[in-house]
């Protein structure tokens, strides 16, 4: 069932990402496992024609890692150099024998190996040069024979194979492999590389390697291999083509092959038109239709279990591949995250990275008979290792340098992380960190050392004793799809700076005014997290519910933080006789708003303008009575109509606040919008317009309530839409018949058409103008009491 999962995985998507987690698993097998995981992966792919897709996707990936070493470029020990040789090897057989047999044959039959080496032949020419002979030194008879013998040897290989004959029976396949390389030469602007590196395919892992090894090609009768002196002699032919093919002269390493510079002088144009010729396709085309994902169809379940019923090695070549898809499943998944980032990948794909290998093998558990453990039953067990892994690999690239190198006075300066000192403390006496993600710059995560260092220096002195951290989203959602970005670019990233031991050392992790991305990222965390994560993991919608954890002197949130949502008090609202209920108080600028919280919406229950307040009198230790004659009010129909009803509230209630202080906030800041009307029982300046707002339905009416901190937008009925804060206003205007109201970040507008739009923009912006001078304020103030944030590493 596990082998049925992963071929029908791995074989039978239509989709493009099918080969990802070959390609990631290639990237982190070790050394030992490479050649296994080769010809494994060529044995699933090759009975569905999907061995060349593996096989760009590797070369791709080969490219990616060694760009700047190009000369390496498939000739390390790579999974990508062992999938093409074995791939190679599987169709190029037939083609090998037309080619090279009969001269393969022919060297075998020969008595005597043509050696050129003057310490191999044992002859005077030995003594004469001491091992050392070049081209210019006396040559003893045998040698100079041999060496003449050799050439020609040589070049009968040579010609044989680069015969136009031949090069028109090559595989297609074989040549497409060579185009796959040759493109990327092209796409990185290697061209001048190109010719080696095809050659590093064509001739390094097939043609020299069957003119080296023939037996291994069935280039010979089944249990046949060349003697000892036919070995020497294949050996030193395709010394000498590889490095024709490569384009290098033989030198000081080799010295007696010296002498075969003169051919390889000779043929060094004949091999570059016979590895670009065979880097072209044949059919004039680009190889679409053998490279197209959907060019094979995918083989159905019922054939996939027919075919590992009879195939015995492909059973075993899947269950290898489970194997070390579980072995390697948390380094798999990191690269395989990195590689989406690297090219920009959505949120939602960046989830399914991060999920659905897992998954699978939570299902699977261990392959049959391991030793590797029990079942993964704790995914995110699995998660935190595989990051772990990622951070050790992360933090070796600053490892030896001087961190006095890297000028992070920037991000210093951006202030988007911060906290770890004696004055950030939690009432558990836990130092926090706050991290401030709208002040995270996209070009902060361009150099990722850099940040690193950062990161380390702020607050890596408290990463292995229990902490808390505070991620404050305030005002991240203003440009949607750049915050998207940013969230999965600095998640990659901070997943490998925080080891799992730092990890472990997080106590809570408080996300503040979170988004409903970033609300939908949550679910799926703890979709897949343990329970233990899940409830480090606390939501704030509203600033001040950090307080529960917190200190208010200790809490370093920004002050634009505190504006993101306008202030709204909690309350307990208690009739004569009746029980209390749950009752949000908002203040507008003329009138006391009693708002309900219903199927998680708003609703405007009740309001008493400022003139219809009667007295107010303070009840211990955090209440207040207030008695008021709104259910008797007498206005025009005008201003009815702006006005939300006010009889379903008794003219005398108390109301009861979470603490003494809230109260005696509330009571300050009625006292400032309301005095003079609390003194004369006058109505204040009217604060509340009927507007008329475009919506997907048709034009529909507003009424707008002006706040000391925000606009309220609600329908005539009381259902609460939006409140716009001042902190993300960046501009009122004023135009013909309407008011446009421009959010900064986002720029996006929200325009209110009203016959009293003077009336309104002027109530708008004076408020507005209120809200900019108290803020100021408190920025000046904050400014004063400022700390030193940053921290030399530990």
């Amino acid at each position: 069932v596990a082998c049925c999962c992963i071929c029908a995985g791995l074989l039978r998507s239509r989709a493009a990402p099918w080969c990802r987690y070959p390609r990631a698993l290639s990237e982190c097998v070790d050394a030992a496992e490479r050649e296994q995981l080769g010809k494994a992966l060529v044995s699933m792919t090759f009975r569905t024609g999907r061995t060349l897709l593996l096989i760009k996707e590797l070369v791709f990936s080969e490219f990616e890692q060694n760009c700047e070493a190009p000369s390496t470029i498939l000739r390390l020990n790579s999974v990508a150099s062992k999938v093409m040789g074995d791939y190679t090897r599987r169709i190029g057989t037939d083609f090998l024998r037309g080619t090279l047999g009969d001269l393969v044959h022919q060297v075998c039959n020969m008595q005597e190996a043509l050696e050129v080496n003057p310490q191999r032949l044992g002859s005077s020419a030995s003594a004469a040069s001491d091992g050392s002979v070049g081209t210019d030194e006396p040559d003893d008879p045998e040698l100079a024979k041999n060496r003449q013998a050799l050439d020609e040897l040589a070049q009968r290989f040579f010609d044989t194979m680069s015969s136009d004959d031949r090069i028109c029976r090559m595989p297609r396949e074989i040549r497409c492999a060579a185009w796959i390389v040759k493109e990327e030469c092209r796409k990185r602007h290697l061209e001048e590389h190109a010719s080696a590196l095809v050659g590093g395919y064509v001739m390094l892992r097939f043609l020299n390697a069957a003119v080296a090894t023939p037996e291994s090609f069935g280039l010979l009768d089944d249990g046949q291999v060349p003697s000892i002196t036919s070995r020497r002699t294949l050996v030193l032919v395709s010394k000498i083509l590889q490095n024709l093919s490569n384009g290098v002269e033989f030198g000081k390493k080799e010295k007696f092959m010296e002498p075969f510079n003169e051919f390889l002088d000779r043929n060094k144009q004949g091999m570059q038109n016979f590895l670009a010729r065979v880097a072209e396709d044949p059919n004039q085309a680009d190889f679409s239709d053998i490279l197209a994902d959907g060019a094979v169809a995918p083989e159905t379940m019922a054939e996939i279990e027919t075919a590992l019923q009879t195939d015995e090695t492909l059973l075993q070549h899947c269950g290898r591949v489970h194997k070390l898809l579980y072995l390697y499943s948390r380094k798999v998944v990191v690269a395989s995250q990195e590689a989406a980032v690297a090219r920009g990948a959505s949120g939602n794909e960046m989830l399914d990275r991060s999920t659905d290998l897992l998954e699978l093998l939570g299902a699977l558990g261990p392959p049959p008979q391991s030793k590797y453990g029990q079942e993964l039953e704790d995914l995110q067990a699995a998660l935190e290792e595989c990051q772990e892994s990622a951070f050790k690999a992360s933090l070796n690239h600053i490892v030896g340098l001087n961190i006095a190198d890297f000028d992070t006075s920037e991000l210093q300066k951006a202030q988007f992380l911060y906290g770890g000192d004696e004055a950030s403390v939690g009432l558990d006496g836990r130092p926090v960190i706050y991290f401030v993600l709208s002040r995270l710059k996209p070009e902060f995560l361009d150099d990722e050392r850099r940040l690193i260092v950062h990161i380390m220096s702020t607050c890596g002195h408290v990463l292995d004793n229990p902490y808390s951290l505070v991620i404050d989203m305030s005002w991240s959602s203003t440009a949607v799809k750049e915050f998207k970005k940013r969230v999965v670019r600095s998640t990659a990233l901070l997943s490998r700076v925080f080891s799992r031991s730092h990890r472990k050392s997080l106590a809570s992790c408080y996300i503040v005014h979170p988004t409903p991305f970033v609300e939908t990222l949550l679910w799926y965390l703890k979709a897949f997290a343990s329970a233990k994560v899940g409830r480090k993991i606390i939501k704030i919608n509203r600033w001040k519910d950090i307080l529960q954890f917190i200190d208010a002197a200790h809490v370093q949130l920004p002050e634009s933080t505190k504006s993101y949502i306008g202030k709204l008090y909690n309350v307990d609202f208690c009739a004569q006789g009746a029980r209390p209920a749950l009752r949000h108080i908002k203040l507008a600028l003329d009138s006391i708003v009693i708002v309900e919280r219903r199927n998680k919406a708003y609703h405007a229950k009740a309001e008493i303008l400022h003139g219809e307040i009667d007295d107010i009198a303070k009840i211990q230790p955090a209440s207040i009575v207030l008695s008021h004659r709104g259910n008797s009010r007498n206005v025009s129909e005008a201003e009815q109509r702006v006005l939300f009803a006010c009889d379903k509230v008794p003219v005398c209630f108390e109301l009861e606040f979470q603490h003494g202080d809230e109260r005696d906030e509330f009571l300050a800041e009625l006292l400032a919008l309301a005095g003079d009307a609390l003194a004369s029982s006058h109505a204040a300046t009217s604060a509340s317009f009927l507007v008329t707002k475009q919506t997907r339905f048709g034009r529909s009416d507003r009424i707008i309530k002006v706040a000391s901190d925000s606009i309220v937008v609600a329908t005539p009925n009381g259902h609460i839409k939006r409140e716009i804060t001042f902190a993300g206003v960046q501009t009122i205007v004023q135009g013909t018949g309407s008011v446009v109201v421009t959010m900064r970040g986002s720029g996006k507008a929200r325009t209110f058409d009203t016959p009293q739009c003077a009336e309104l923009a002027k109530a708008i912006n004076d408020a507005f103008a209120g809200f900019r001078d108290d803020e100021n304020d408190s920025a000046a103030s904050a400014q004063r009491h400022s700390v030193q944030l940053s921290r030399p590493m530990p």
